[in-house]
């Protein structure tokens, strides 16, 4: 009972900082955690879990979770909350001047080279998902890893997609449109499984479809949570 204490407070923790800073974006326990949320994070390796020491127990890093602010663009980096462009440095006479005479980049440029840098038409590094019971393992290390590719977490159920009638940038639409085609790839490259390769087949070039209906697939399938919940107690 001790340790599935320490388990609801590490998740906790966890939570939080994969989130944002507690002053600025506290987590919702009656909205933002769930028992298979709970599940997912205590199938984690140790050295997985954000913010944990060697055994696993995580505490809340304000550090990390104002990282995670930013990446989730909530609390100080809410579109609200800022202007859509990178403030650029001042001359010693106080007016705004650019870096070798090179134009400023608004921030959803910055973000769209950013991407264009690292970004790779294939990976061989993303896990594989093979067979339906390792669906919850395959899905928290394949979303952790992309989260380290992407600045924008667009697998996030609040994502919402760039577009004009929002007020949004070209370069901003442009990189959604990239790391969506990309988040494709790597999904149609990963998914062997029978239902899985049909809906990968069944949505081309749209990877932020592909992964909902994943996760509404397999996350409604009863048998494969309980055969997934056989293996966590092993």
């Amino acid at each position: 009972e001790y340790e599935d204490i320490l388990n609801i407070c590490s998740y906790l923790n966890w939570r939080q900082n994969c989130w944002g800073r507690v002053e600025k974006v506290k987590i919702d326990i009656r909205t933002e955690t769930s028992r298979e949320g709970f599940c997912d994070f205590i199938s984690l390796p140790p050295m997985s879990r954000k913010g944990s020491d060697t055994e696993g127990y995580v505490m809340y890093d304000p550090d990390l979770a104002l990282q995670y602010e930013e990446i989730n663009k909530v609390g100080q980096f809410a579109p609200s909350a800022s202007a859509n462009t990178v403030t650029p440095p001042t001359s010693a006479t106080g007016s705004a001047s650019t870096a070798a005479g090179k134009p400023t980049l608004t921030e959803d440029e910055r973000k769209l080279n950013s991407f264009n840098k690292k970004f790779k038409p294939q990976d061989s590094t993303f896990p594989a998902f093979k067979a339906e019971q390792d669906f919850v393992r395959w899905k928290i290390s394949f979303s952790s890893k992309l989260l380290l590719l992407y600045e924008e977490n667009i697998l996030h159920p609040n994502y919402v997609a760039p577009s004009l009638s929002n007020g949004d940038s070209q370069a901003a639409m442009d990189l959604h449109e990239k790391q969506n085609t990309h988040l494709y790839t790597l999904l149609s490259d990963s998914v062997t499984t029978l239902v899985g390769s049909r809906i990968v087949m069944d949505h081309v070039n749209d990877g932020i479809t592909v992964w909902t209906k994943l996760i509404a697939h397999y996350g409604d399938d009863v048998a494969a949570e309980e055969r997934a919940a056989q293996l966590f107690v092993k």
